[in-house]
């Protein structure tokens, strides 16, 4: 397994970088990994599938590892294949009259459960998340897990990040998302992929005029402000953060059309949205963030059955992809394997540095960086 996986890499100019990041671990194994696992809530896109299957050829029973999707971001043909090839698999169905959030939060909860039944005592755990929810489970329930039982954490998100930052965290977890690698590699290429997703939607529904305003300046919002204007849009920045006030007097002034959330919580409130419906133009509402949480659209999918991405109307507001991020459509990343390799090696260092690792003792609770190691390699 391992072998052949190593050499499908080689031989695929893309996929370098992730053998080379095998490579820096796989030399120099220091421990047996039957009683190691792997807790994972990840995107069911390609290519990390690549990553999953070198956990295994890492040594990591296939067995052990679990893996809970993402309604709004699993690749339907990419979930059989796992599944077929008997990976533990976990995908919901999502409940339109809930927020996406609610229902994590209650499937992360279930994988704890499973976690409990599953694993016992002399074992290491190793929860790779995006978005923190279910780190927060494990760190919330410490205390009901067995002292013998190593937990290991990895957040690669800054919502997640930004979710534990204050909370008093019990294990070690590695700080993948603040990383400056992915902030500085990733963030831009995610505004591009978003800009373009956004430029083919307006192209598709013919909107016109367009005036657009970001809410949140993080690293994508500033990355989108800066795309969207080299592209000549009119676009301004909006985040209270910075000292900025009353984000319903900047939207009367600026009149946008287009109204991205970048903020990683909630950009606009239920409040908010009456007033946009009241105004006489089209408003549309674009979330560039994980989930659906930058605008309250589970309030207005008034529980119908309808297409994951479809777009939810009320009157006339418009929210792109059913409030969730333009750059997820049709079980679809937008965007190639080469752009997201150094995040997928990122993940496969961290997780291989610790299940590598002899003892884990000495590593503080709480956020930790990315191994030196790897930041050097990629």
């Amino acid at each position: 397994m391992r072998g052949k996986t190593i050499e499908h890499l080689k031989s695929n100019d893309s996929l370098v970088l992730l053998a080379k990041t095998f490579n820096l671990f796989s030399r120099n194994k220091k421990r047996d990994l039957s009683k190691t696992y792997i807790f994972t809530c990840q995107h069911i896109l390609r290519p990390r599938e690549k990553m999953f299957s070198l956990f295994v050829g890492f040594g990591i029973p296939k067995e052990n590892i679990f893996i809970l999707g993402k309604e709004y971001s699993t690749n339907v043909n990419l979930f059989a294949e796992l599944k077929n090839d008997n990976f533990n698999l976990y995908q919901p169905s999502f409940d339109t009259k809930k927020t996406f959030d609610e229902q994590h939060n209650e499937n992360c909860n279930l994988l704890f459960k499973l976690f409990k039944e599953t694993v016992f005592g002399e074992s290491r755990v190793i929860i790779l998340d995006d978005g923190a929810v279910l780190l927060s489970e494990f760190n919330k329930n410490f205390e009901k897990i067995d002292e013998s039982i190593e937990i290991l954490g990895i957040e690669q998100t800054s919502s997640g990040f930004r979710k534990l930052e204050n909370e008093i965290l019990k294990f070690p977890i590695i700080n993948v998302a603040r990383s400056a690698i992915k902030l500085n590699k990733e963030s831009p290429f995610i505004a591009d992929i978003c800009i373009e997703k956004i430029s083919d939607y307006i192209s598709e529904n013919n909107i016109i005029n367009n005036k657009f305003l970001v809410v949140g300046l993080g690293p994508i919002g500033k990355a989108l402000v800066n795309g969207l204007h080299k592209q000549g849009e009119k676009v301004s920045g909006f985040d209270d953060a910075l000292g900025h006030k009353n984000l319903m007097e900047k939207i009367i002034e600026l009149k946008p059309n287009i109204i991205i959330g970048a903020t990683g919580i909630k950009a606009i409130s239920e409040e908010y949205i009456e007033y946009l419906n009241s105004l006489n133009y089209p408003i549309y509402l674009v979330s560039v963030s994980s989930s659906d949480r930058e605008f309250p659209v589970a309030s207005y999918r008034k529980g119908i059955s309808l297409n994951i991405h479809s777009d939810v109307i009320y009157g006339n507001i418009v929210f792109v992809n059913n409030g969730f991020p333009i750059n997820f459509e049709s079980s679809y990343y937008k965007g190639g394997v080469k752009r997201i390799e150094r995040t997928i090696c990122l993940l496969l260092g961290s997780v291989l540095y610790l299940a590598n690792r002899r003892e884990t003792s000495s590593l503080s609770k709480g956020f930790i960086v990315v191994p030196e190691k790897i930041t050097t390699l990629l």
